[in-house]
């Protein structure tokens, strides 16, 4: 089984992805490690790596999935990164408001993140997307919101709804 964690920046994919593989426990892969490992190399922001990259790291997530199964996956993309998979991935989408967002973004970043600014984020995001992507994105199978909830309870409901 193959288990994707996807949403914008700052709903809690990675925090509550690193206590649901500890917890039941299962093989992780976060997908912005490597982006950011490249533009490390690279010397280059995030938004500069280029696209063949993202593109061979998209190609590595999918082979390391398919092998490390049982797995827990989650990146910004994997409704679209999962879609050419040989077996149906069962798809978390996390959400979150973005005042509750804008905080987190704020706590991450060591100062103020505008909700204007997380709104650029989103729009790149999606026009990035567009460039990178042809795959019909994958519908998710459980949709979360975790505006109201700690990444305890998240992963609570995450391990009561996942069809292990």
């Amino acid at each position: 089984m193959i288990v994707g964690i996807f949403g914008a920046s700052c709903v809690g994919k990675s925090s509550a992805a690193r206590l649901l593989a500890e917890r039941r426990p299962l093989l992780l892969r976060s997908c912005g490690s490597p982006v950011r490992e490249a533009a490390e190399v690279l010397k280059v922001n995030l938004e500069d790596v280029p696209d063949a990259i993202h593109r061979s790291i998209d190609e590595q997530t999918v082979d390391w999935s398919l092998r490390s199964q049982p797995c827990l996956v989650e990146g910004r993309f994997l409704d679209r990164v999962l879609a050419g998979l040989s077996v149906k991935p069962f798809l978390i989408e996390l959400r979150a408001t973005f005042a509750v967002r804008q905080s987190r973004a704020c706590s991450r970043a060591g100062h103020v993140v505008s909700i204007e600014e997380l709104k650029g984020w989103d729009e790149a995001d999606a026009v990035f997307r567009e460039r990178m992507f042809s795959e019909q994105a994958l519908k998710p199978d459980l949709s979360l919101d975790t505006s109201t909830c700690t990444v305890q309870e998240c992963v609570d409901r995450l391990i009561q709804e996942i069809p292990w």
